[in-house]
């Protein structure tokens, strides 16, 4: 669950190689297990489910960045321990430390990684779906009643967006949701659908929390996003 973060617990990483390296998102998850504690890299590795060399490289690189540093030392026969940490709870990267060249690029970047992944995963559980017998997923292209054209992932058959919907929210359909839709809103109601969405998210983010160390749960990846158009 997420926590008040004060700003006296942000550092501020202005180094343009570990800047570099927590903007890339495959190199950035190596940080988190440094993150509020210390970590050997053998529990690091363990955490994140990737093999110990691969992890000891990539303190190598934190280090030598400035990311993170031994806290402590435990000896033992052989080679001591090391526990490394990041310090504090968070760590904030300012633009200007970064390679891009306008905030617009950096976004693109950043969300491009998330988009992939989630993509990638929706497109396996739609799959898993297809497999078991089910009317297949696909594109349908039409025109609705004021001819303005329409793109969606549908089952076939599923002649309305009553029936899509239904299709989706199925018991034995996977929990997936993905929608891009055009909203003409007032400015109260884009506010209190965004206010509204970030309520929704909080309640679930308690009840993950209220699971923690149970079995019978799954990751789930969730992506919401709402923007006023620039040129409207």
């Amino acid at each position: 669950m997420a926590e008040p973060i004060h700003d006296s617990e942000w550092r501020r990483i202005v180094d343009p190689d570990a800047a570099r390296f927590l903007m890339d998102g495959s190199q950035r998850r190596y940080v988190g297990p440094f993150l509020r504690n210390e970590s050997t890299v053998a529990q690091a590795a363990a955490e994140l489910a990737v093999g110990t060399d691969d992890m000891y490289y990539r303190v190598k690189r934190m280090q030598r960045f400035g990311i993170v540093s031994v806290t402590r030392s435990e000896p033992r026969a052989g080679r001591p321990v090391k526990y490394y940490s990041a310090g504090p709870h968070a760590l904030f990267v300012p633009f200007a430390a970064t390679d891009y060249d306008t905030v617009e690029a950096m976004l693109l970047a950043t969300e491009a990684a998330n988009q992939e992944w989630f993509t990638r995963n929706l497109a396996v559980s739609l799959a898993r779906r297809d497999a078991a017998d089910g009317p297949p997923w696909g594109c349908l292209i039409y025109a609705d009643t004021e001819r303005v054209m329409r793109y969606r992932m549908r089952q076939e058959g599923a002649t309305t967006e009553a029936a899509a919907r239904n299709a989706l929210l199925d018991p034995d359909a996977p929990a997936t949701y993905s929608v891009w839709r055009g909203l003409r809103l007032r400015s109260d109601d884009g506010k209190e659908l965004q206010a509204r969405l970030d309520d929704l998210v909080l309640e679930f983010e308690h009840r993950a929390a209220a699971l923690e160390g149970a079995t019978d749960v799954r990751r789930y990846f969730l992506r919401l996003a709402l923007t006023p158009l620039a040129d409207d």
